[in-house]
């Protein structure tokens, strides 16, 4: 019986998680560990956290914080930020990691997928892109945004997708910028254009308000990810934390949902 995944996505900032709005105007949601101890008592399919002092600063992981969240996790836990070596991918292995993603170093190597498939295992690395729209095009043109917010000049995202899905990655996060804490939905009409042409395992993150976007996504295209950072740890008009998760009988309903749709 097929699964669906919904996934937490937390991003770190100052040895803190923290949520943000279209990637600024960050509140504090409180102690990582803590954090994480909540999601595991509520059985959460998957964890998805990004260092994002790691990729602005271009600095290395700290290896020391990411052991202790992943001995904590009872879940499969994804890392993502400041990974720019294959040691790096090795170490995120060896300190309890299942999959790690990488963002700016697949836009400046692309082939760097490929060694690090080689060496880890495609089913580890993951490719998320960072979808934006472009201000400078008439037309509202999503480009694809590296990890300082700047639209990459001349790189079309479903040109970019088959390239790196030919190097070999094992998953792809699409991540959509303009909709970061927004809860307005996830961006139905780009993804009724990008997702035809993946054919390896996505997630899909920005806009989410819960559960009836994660149904409708389903609805329509079957067993794809559905990343929330705000939907799972924010609650009213005030953006109160909340850390909370989808009931057991949501879940069973997604989880039907795929099954007649298979």
């Amino acid at each position: 019986m097929l699964e669906s995944r919904v996934i937490p996505i937390l991003l770190l900032h100052n040895g803190a998680f923290i949520k943000s709005y279209k990637f600024s105007n960050y509140k504090y949601l409180g102690d990582p560990l803590n954090t994480i101890r909540l999601f595991n008592e509520m059985a959460v399919d998957e964890i998805v956290v990004y260092d994002i002092d790691a990729s602005k600063n271009e600095i290395s992981p700290n290896y020391n914080l990411i052991k202790t969240l992943a001995q904590e996790c009872t879940m499969p836990l994804c890392y993502g930020g400041g990974v720019r070596e294959i040691t790096d991918f090795i170490k995120l292995i060896d300190v309890g990691v299942e999959k790690i993603s990488i963002n700016q170093q697949a836009l400046n190597c692309p082939e760097f997928i490929k060694l690090a498939s080689e060496r880890i295992g495609s089913q580890s690395v993951v490719v998320t892109i960072d979808l934006k729209i472009d201000p400078t095009t008439s037309h509202k043109t999503m480009g694809v945004s590296n990890s300082l917010g700047h639209i990459v000049p001349d790189l079309n995202p479903i040109e970019y997708v088959q390239k790196i899905q030919n190097f070999g990655c094992g998953e792809l996060i699409l991540n959509f910028v303009d909709l970061d804490g927004t809860r307005k939905g996830y961006n139905i009409k780009y993804l009724e254009k990008i997702l035809p042409i993946i054919d390896i395992p996505v997630t899909i993150c920005g806009g989410a308000d819960g559960y009836n976007d994660f149904l409708n996504v389903l609805n329509q295209f079957g067993n794809i990810g559905l990343g929330s950072g705000a939907s799972f740890v924010l609650t009213g008009k005030h953006r109160a934390v909340l850390i909370q998760y989808i009931s057991q009988k949501q879940k069973n309903t997604l989880n039907g949902v795929l099954s007649i749709n298979a």
